[in-house]
């Protein structure tokens, strides 16, 4: 029995060490992922909050993303790339905001020198590095040639990937339960200006746990954010106005 249970043990050993054989990045739920490793990351309605990547040196492009306040309404920030590097072995590493931001003019500061607070949660994290990730003369962003030239002036050089990207409920300062319906309005919502937000927020909380009377409205934003408010369970509409709340 003593021979079976250290057997057992070692077992148990290899399987925990093969399980923490990565390095698992936590971001905020204001921090975007734009480029993983050499992989642009696509558009996606699910919030993108944990990425796992192989032992090693790793690079991220990440930016922050958020609505902030300006004059008493609501407006889209996105501030400038920054390129994340670190070398990390077996851990857990949270990248966050280095301040709040609320406000525009907080907003602006924070592009003056944006930068991300990086912490290990376990393990061992070696080296960090962090720079914005400049412009194209193209008409449009090209992120990954914009950061092979980055990485080219500042000597980098880092491995292909297949990373494994992964939305959980423990990323730091989320607690959203996804649905596609959620999803949906918090998208539309981004997309409306602060009246039409204002508009189908008010609707909303008239509504609270049923639709019985659709809103009228011309606003492709409003309409499609009603639209999927309708279709959602009373549990994801609590959820959906709990969201709202807090975007006040």
């Amino acid at each position: 029995m003593r021979v079976l249970g250290s057997i057992l043990s070692v077992g148990a050993l290899m399987a925990s060490c093969n399980a923490i054989a990565q390095v698992e990045v936590r971001l905020h739920r204001d921090v975007a992922p734009l480029v993983i490793q050499d992989k642009e990351v696509g558009f996606s309605l699910k919030k993108k909050d944990t990425i796992l990547l192989p032992n090693g040196t790793s690079q991220l492009v990440v930016r922050i993303e958020k609505l902030v306040e300006h004059l008493g309404e609501r407006e889209k920030f996105n501030s400038k790339p920054v390129v994340v590097t670190f070398d990390a072995q077996d851990s857990v590493v949270n990248i966050e905001p280095i301040k709040s931001i609320s406000q525009r003019s907080q907003a602006e500061e924070f592009d003056k020198n944006p930068k991300f607070q990086i912490s290990v949660v376990s393990g061992k994290l070696e080296e960090n590095t962090q720079g914005v990730l400049n412009a194209s003369n193209g008409l449009t962003r090209d992120y990954l040639k914009e950061l092979s030239v980055y990485n080219k002036e500042n000597n980098l050089q880092i491995a292909s990937t297949d990373a494994n990207i992964e939305s959980k409920s423990h990323s730091l300062d989320s607690g959203e339960n996804e649905s596609k319906q959620k999803d949906m309005v918090q998208y539309w919502f981004n997309e409306g200006t602060a009246e039409e937000q204002k508009q189908f927020a008010d609707w909303a909380f008239s509504q609270r746990t049923s639709v019985t009377n659709m809103i009228q409205t011309d606003s492709k934003p409003v309409e499609m954010m009603a639209y999927w408010y309708d279709k959602a369970s009373k549990a994801e509409k609590s959820d959906i106005l709990a969201w709202l709340i807090r975007q006040e």
